[in-house]
């Protein structure tokens, strides 16, 4: 998916030069002293996404995660379940990378694809649960999205269509739009549950510090401003 921070922009100079960016220096070109191992990450070693994303209104939150408790109890699930703040609707990657610290050629690069987005803003439903394959034995149980998905799709391809533009490979059609509640050992069956709507009106770019359940938004962006 990905060539790497160092010649990302190598056959887009101009872009590049409109960006006014830094080369991202790897901390082992830098003399830095190496990762020290810990907690969360792979194999321990920090770890960071840097990806684009939807999140649901503060109602929509609540209704997700009063859904999630009443499955839990249906299914008796004792699984992970996702913070509040970090319930959210992922539509395009951009970066996964070592470290603590996300590149900041990519940050910028993000930020740059980010404003070139033109959408209005469009309502979403989830009205369905199903099971993704998970890792270690822990799969993702998900809202899946019925009515307005068309909108997270084309969001999606819009975003697939300039991160063409910067090397970066992404297929919109690869997208189910949905938002994970919880991991669990369980996969109960899927099926319909009552709908929760809201009206997207912005996306956002995000560093996910993976194992650390912890999200830093870097920018957000109005949808129809």
């Amino acid at each position: 998916m990905d060539r790497g921070p160092t010649d990302l922009f190598a056959e887009q100079p101009s872009l590049f030069a409109g960006l006014g960016a830094s080369h991202y220096i790897p901390p082992q070109a830098k003399g830095l002293p190496g990762i020290v191992p810990r907690r969360g990450g792979l194999g321990g070693m920090p770890l960071g996404n840097l990806f684009f994303a939807i999140f649901p209104s503060a109602a929509a939150i609540e209704r997700i995660h009063e859904l999630a408790v009443h499955e839990c109890h249906v299914h008796a699930l004792a699984g992970y379940f996702i913070g509040l703040e970090r319930l959210h609707m992922s539509i395009a990657p951009l970066l996964t990378f070592p470290g603590e610290v996300a590149p900041r050629l990519y940050i910028d690069a993000g930020i740059y694809l980010g404003n070139r987005i033109q959408m209005n803003p469009f309502m979403i439903t989830l009205d369905h649960t199903a099971n993704f394959q998970g890792r270690s034995g822990r799969s993702p149980y998900v809202m899946t999205a019925g009515a307005g998905r068309e909108g997270a799709i084309k969001l999606s391809t819009l975003l697939a269509m300039e991160l063409r533009r910067v090397g970066v490979k992404f297929s919109a059609s690869s997208v189910n739009p949905h938002v994970t509640m919880l991991y669990d050992r369980k996969r109960p069956p899927p099926c319909g549950v009552d709908p929760v709507s809201w009206l997207v009106t912005d996306f956002a770019l995000v560093h996910s510090h993976v194992g650390e359940s912890r999200y830093d938004i870097l920018q957000r962006w109005t949808l129809g401003g």
